[in-house]
């Protein structure tokens, strides 16, 4: 989560860098804060130090200083409020420490700094619910109230400065953490990221979805086309969390996948270091372009399945690296209950994930003509016959992830005649090239997807 600040310090009867902690600690971590937080650091004169120490020390959170109305207009034009701003947190008087050499806009005045900022954010669209007021002067908020309600704009909540409204405060920047937040946050830093890359790397460096496509295309060709789509999906995402967030995440999972119309992950070439994963994953995002445009599965999708689908997607399309990299670790606070690093290395090395159970309740269901061995084939045949459940599409998602890279094989196959009715009956046995999901490098991106997705996926039963 990013937060704007603004706050001159004017009236506060703590100093600056108790301050920080009685407002953030629940968001940066008491642990944290006592461990790395400068007690001497004067953000009157160095603002930036606060998000800096975010930078160095939070994997999820930064909290932007603004000390007036010109450290805002700064962060104004470095920041795309409504798209990079999750939440922003006003002091109504911004006086204290003014340059007067610098200009303000006609009809600013210091003292009510924050309503003018206010009313500039209600107006570019930014939302009221993710707008607090946290001031010393209450009698200036409800004077503030009534004239929002006589000009029909939305009332913020207000916090004082003492020690309860604090809680309150911390409860309530708690709350604007959702999951349709992270996920938010997560979907518009990782398609910046790999925004940056396309302007500074070589376009091979980066693209490899051109090795999925049907019609050959250089990874240069692709620059700009992959830059629009990034875009795109970037700008997918309003602060306020749409109405029906199931219509919303559908129609980014149709957006999502639209590009592997023209793609398969059979074009791969053969010499490619990585085909299994990118094999595996290419599948994942093929089958699910397929559903989105032709079936309603995806109805009842939740952040989680949405995350998936994005993780895979980028990790199909570009390269990123063995590493988990900023966006992908926030991305997995969505799966809150991994399994241990421990528990699934040993389910890894004594063959005990249960690929079984979940292959052999998808093959009985499927259709005696649509039949296959593939587990991808198997499930990609039973949504073509609306034979999976709304709800069941959810796990059957992290299944592919499992049996993509584990793939299956037809081991043996008997008949024998039963005595007593004549008829020939068929004994078909399968065994599983059991993959090892990047056990021996517990740090990367393929093990941490693998164990946050693991309770998810429902396997079968579980081993521990």
């Amino acid at each position: 989560m990013r937060i704007v600040w603004l706050e001159d310090f004017g009236g506060v009867n703590l100093p600056e860098s108790s301050y920080v902690l009685v407002v953030f600690k629940d968001l940066l971590g008491q642990t944290v804060l006592d461990k790395h937080w400068d007690n001497d650091v004067k953000l009157k004169r160095e603002p930036k130090a606060l998000l800096e120490f975010c930078q160095s020390y939070s994997d999820y959170h930064e909290v932007i200083l603004c000390r007036n109305y010109h450290d805002f207009e700064e962060m104004n034009n470095q920041y795309t409020v409504q798209q990079d701003i999750d939440v922003i947190l006003i002091d109504i008087n911004l006086s204290e420490g003014i340059d007067p050499a610098k200009n303000v806009p006609a009809g600013y005045r210091h003292n009510e700094g924050g309503f003018y900022i206010y009313n500039n954010l209600i107006r570019q669209g930014f939302p009221d619910s993710h707008i607090g007021f946290l001031t010393g002067q209450n009698e200036t908020v409800r004077w503030f109230d009534k004239r929002c309600e006589e000009i029909f704009i939305p009332k913020p909540p207000s916090f004082e400065k003492t020690d309860p409204e604090f809680e309150r405060l911390r409860n309530w920047l708690g709350d604007r953490q959702d999951n349709y937040l992270i996920l938010r946050r997560g979907i518009i830093e990782g398609c910046r990221y790999v925004l940056s890359l396309l302007k500074k790397d070589p376009a091979d460096k980066v693209i490899r979805f051109n090795h999925f496509m049907s019609k050959k295309r250089t990874a240069d060709s692709l620059v700009i086309d992959l830059t629009n789509y990034l875009t795109i999906l970037m700008n997918f995402w309003p602060l306020r969390c749409p109405n029906n967030k199931q219509t919303h995440y559908e129609l980014f999972v149709r957006t999502l996948s639209h590009d592997w119309e023209n793609a398969k992950p059979s074009n791969l070439n053969q010499n490619l270091d990585d085909r299994p994963l990118l094999h595996a994953l290419g599948w994942i995002m093929k089958n699910a372009r397929n559903w989105a445009a032709h079936r309603d599965v995806f109805e009842s999708l939740g952040e989680q399945q949405v995350a998936f689908l994005f993780l895979v997607n980028m990790r199909s399309m570009f390269h990123l690296g063995p590493d988990v990299l900023p966006f992908e670790k926030s991305l997995f606070r969505l799966f809150p209950q991994p399994l241990l690093e421990s528990k699934l290395s040993k389910l890894i090395e004594s063959n005990q994930l249960n690929l079984a159970s979940s292959y052999s309740s998808l093959k009985e269901k499927v259709s005696t003509d649509k039949d296959a061995v593939k587990f991808v084939n198997l499930l990609n045949h039973m949504v073509n016959e609306n034979k999976v459940d709304k709800s069941e599409i959810n796990h059957r998602l992290f299944q592919m992830f499992w049996h993509g890279l584990s793939s299956v094989r037809l081991q043996n196959a008997t008949t024998s005649t039963d005595r007593k009715t004549g008829i020939e009956n068929a004994g078909i046995w399968y065994t599983f090239n059991l993959h090892d999901y990047g056990r021996n490098n517990p740090e990367g991106f393929l093990f941490q997807l693998a164990r946050h997705i693991y309770p998810e996926s429902n396997l079968g039963k579980k081993p521990f």
